[in-house]
């Protein structure tokens, strides 16, 4: 769904504060760019005990960074404006062609064996821990388009048909993420970005509430913590809830 204007231009002020915050802690990273990868790196991996390794770069084959554990694969391409686009546009979504679906394509191709593309080593490694699970019957490899933009028709048939054609191959499955889902994600709880949370979490009597003298541990409704993000998004994990799930 297509945000209002409003809810685009506050996210994108929220994004880029997120942004700069990522360069300020680590300024290597340089770019709005190098920073939006990294944000989503760390979104859409599969959790600190899995193994995320980010590729991007010369011989990347459209793999900006992926994420491994248990015969479970996630792979992402990020996409992003320019700082200077961002700021003075930050209600307007950047339109994509359909030259943004060649790196999935690309990616896809290689991981799967139908390319003779030349990878760097990072890529390389992941093709072979792909090819050796692959058969396996709990094989599967999420590929994130995340674009902080919007495609235009044209992509958008592209990226349908690419997604249909390996959804032909099994546990194969193609996500995009546009500059909507982000958005709004940033836009959730940012009313409330400061002062206590309160929070209604239903648990189950019969197990209670495990304490200690600064955590306590219990079973909740995943519904309640989701009704909870929603008021008060990201900052709800600043109090270490855990699992935060991927």
């Amino acid at each position: 769904m297509e945000l209002d204007p409003a809810i685009l231009e506050k996210g994108t002020d929220l994004l880029l504060k997120q942004l700069q915050e990522l360069i300020a802690q680590s300024p290597d990273l340089g770019t709005i760019h190098n920073a939006f990868q990294a944000y989503s790196t760390n979104r859409y991996s599969l959790g600190s005990s899995a193994n995320t390794v980010e590729s991007g770069g010369k011989g990347d084959l459209g793999i900006d960074f992926y994420s491994s554990r248990d015969r479970r694969y996630v792979v992402g391409q990020c996409k992003v404006p320019a700082q200077d686009y961002l700021e003075a546009n930050p209600s307007v979504p950047k339109i994509f062609g359909p030259s943004v679906v060649n790196d999935p394509r690309d990616a896809l191709q290689y991981l799967f064996g139908e390319s003779t593309a030349k990878p760097n080593d990072r890529v390389k490694t992941l093709y072979a821990h792909v090819q050796a699970d692959r058969n396996s019957d709990d094989f599967l490899l999420t590929f994130h388009l995340l674009v902080y933009g919007r495609l235009n028709e044209r992509a958008t048939n592209a990226f349908e048909a690419l997604k249909a054609e390996y959804a032909k191959k099994d546990r194969v499955i193609l996500q995009l993420r546009t500059i909507d889902d982000f958005a709004g994600e940033f836009v959730l709880g940012s009313d409330h970005t400061t002062g206590k949370i309160e929070a209604d979490l239903g648990y189950e009597s019969d197990y209670g509430i495990m304490r200690a003298k600064d955590y306590c541990y219990f079973l909740a409704n995943a519904a309640d913590l989701f009704d909870t993000f929603r008021s008060y998004g990201w900052r709800l994990f600043d109090l270490n809830v855990r699992y935060e799930i991927k």
